[in-house]
């Protein structure tokens, strides 16, 4: 068997890559950015209110705008340059997130003020993110879409582990105002590194252009998802998703969870984040390319989505702080390990013309779950308890992803 290129050398050679090394940085600090947003808005509305419900409300609303134009999204990234979409969706979130700012800095508070621009975000980022995973495979080689996504979601999570406590940091030292006002520049400059890629304008515009194929938007939506029922591997797959999205409520009680469960504090509580995130980011950028297991996508994406049940199961079987701990680090290592192979197969094996539809469909559908399972969940571990809540979510994880490879179909799928 050959020997994958050695991963430092990989990665060394895709951060030489020009337009690369400008969408990661992008990427890198539009992230922190996101994360220091998310802290600074959550806190002023709770804070300022002292109501749960409120915050409810917010992460509902947070996922509108995937649920109702996210396919349509994905049918814009196709349609038009995606270069300039994704830098019209950075500059307009710069401007929405500015003008809160302003509104918090010069008026206070007002929650329907914050729901209007949390929505007005969620839409342009709704937009941004099919143009962005579509785009990637016009920068870098095929051999190294899955180095390139590795480094650029572990990115996003490493700045993720230093945004979140930024934000806090910002809110405690000089105030909201501080926080959004950050947070707009992260988009203004992640717009300033798009605006500097270099890409043919016929490859950032794709075969779904309107001036070559004379079709409606709502065409283009017709074509991608009659594309995708005749994919019949990855049809099975993305409604896959659908499930294991909605066992993944457990992310949000983790809360719960260390301090019912582990009768810690909040110490506690922040190891197990923290080690999920740096679990995840070992996963995306140590592991994928030396397991080499790109080169069968079908099976492995099952097989490691079921292993994710494991990690789950064990946290209340044996509810001690550093088997949690570990625990918690396999999962992130599983998940990145998952979606890093997952979004890299996709890019190979989808035509470019169809793959912003795809990956906003898969978005939507999957977004979709989310709400149901934390509905469901919140359900259960006041009814029945954090500890069944956690084995329902881990079994099944673990009979949904397995289950998936007794089809041949998917086990063959991207095969290489």
């Amino acid at each position: 068997m050959d020997n994958p290129r050695p991963q430092s050398r990989s990665f060394l050679t895709l951060l030489r890559n020009r337009n690369f090394s400008l969408l990661w940085l992008g990427t890198l600090v539009s992230a922190s950015g996101f994360y220091v947003g998310n802290v600074v808005i959550e806190w002023f509305i709770f804070a300022s209110t002292h109501k749960p419900l409120f915050l409810t409300v917010l992460g509902i609303v947070e996922f509108v705008p995937t649920l109702t134009i996210g396919v349509v999204a994905g049918a814009l990234a196709d349609r038009f340059d995606r270069r300039r979409l994704m830098i019209m969706s950075d500059l307009a979130r710069a401007l929405t997130v500015g003008a809160l700012a302003a509104y918090v800095l010069t008026v206070g508070f007002s929650f329907p003020v914050i729901l209007v621009a949390v929505l007005v975000m969620a839409a342009f980022g709704t937009i941004f993110s099919p143009s962005s995973s579509a785009i990637l495979p016009s920068l870098i080689g095929k051999g190294e879409l899955q180095s390139g996504n590795g480094l650029l979601q572990a990115g996003v999570t490493v700045s993720g582990f230093v945004g979140s406590p930024l934000g806090g940091a910002l809110i405690l030292l000089v105030g909201v105002g501080a926080g959004l006002i950050y947070n707009s520049l992260t988009f203004a400059f992640s717009a300033l590194m798009i605006g500097l890629l270099m890409v043919p304008a016929a490859v950032r515009r794709g075969a779904g252009d309107s001036r070559t194929t004379g079709t409606s938007l709502l065409s283009d939506v017709r074509a991608g998802l009659s594309f995708l029922r005749t994919q019949h591997a990855l049809l099975i797959l993305t409604l896959a998703s659908m499930t294991l999205n909605f066992f993944s409520f457990y992310q949000l009680y983790f809360v719960i969870y260390s301090t019912d469960v582990l009768r810690g504090g909040p110490a506690i509580f922040g190891l197990l984040v923290g080690a999920q995130s740096a679990g995840y980011a070992a996963g995306a950028l140590l592991l994928v390319d030396r397991l080499g297991i790109d080169r069968t996508p079908g099976f492995w994406i099952p097989f490691l989505w079921g292993l994710e049940g494991l990690p789950l199961i064990t946290l209340i079987l044996v509810p001690i702080a550093p088997v949690a701990i570990a625990s918690v680090a396999a999962l992130g290592v599983l998940s990145a390990l998952v979606s890093v192979t997952f979004v890299s197969a996709v890019q190979k094996l989808v035509p470019d013309e169809f793959l912003g539809r795809y990956f906003a469909t898969d978005q939507a559908g999957s977004f979709a779950m989310v709400p149901a399972g934390l509905a469901v969940g919140g359900v259960l571990i006041v009814t029945l308890g954090i500890g069944f809540a956690f084995l329902l979510a881990g079994i099944g994880t673990l009979v949904a992803g397995l289950a998936l490879l007794f089809s041949k179909g998917v086990r063959g799928w991207g095969r290489s």
